[in-house]
């Protein structure tokens, strides 16, 4: 019977939001960790590239990847892109083309991709 309650006040818009605050929170905070992690890691391989005297700017998106890099570049009036030629992979990469791929076709400006022997 308390299921039965419970439905109602769900379909009646009378259920405790609660859950909702939580994973709202847990996203953030989520993103804030790996925004983190990913400067950490941006700033030891500018270290180790020897470019720590250049000026870089770190731009963090959420969206579709090869979107958000073609976003990104209008955005930031970029003159060249540098990626490497492949990410991560899964079931929608193989079936409708990876994210690397579709910068390539879709990029305005010229694209320098960059083999690494550490992938």
């Amino acid at each position: 019977m308390d299921s039965v309650i419970n439905i109602l006040k769900v379909t009646e818009g009378q259920f405790d939001r609660d859950i909702e605050k939580y994973v709202e929170k847990t996203a953030e905070e989520y993103e804030k960790r790996v925004n983190a992690d990913r400067t950490r890691q941006m700033e030891k391989l500018i270290e180790e590239t020897g470019c720590a005297q250049l000026s870089i700017k770190k731009v963090f998106r959420v969206g579709v990847p090869f979107q958000e890099l073609i976003s990104a570049i209008e955005d930031e009036g970029a003159d060249l892109l540098v990626m490497g030629p492949k990410g991560r992979s899964d079931l929608a990469g193989v079936i409708f083309g990876s994210n690397a791929e579709k910068v390539f076709r879709r990029c305005p400006i010229p694209l320098l991709s960059v083999l690494s022997n550490k992938q």
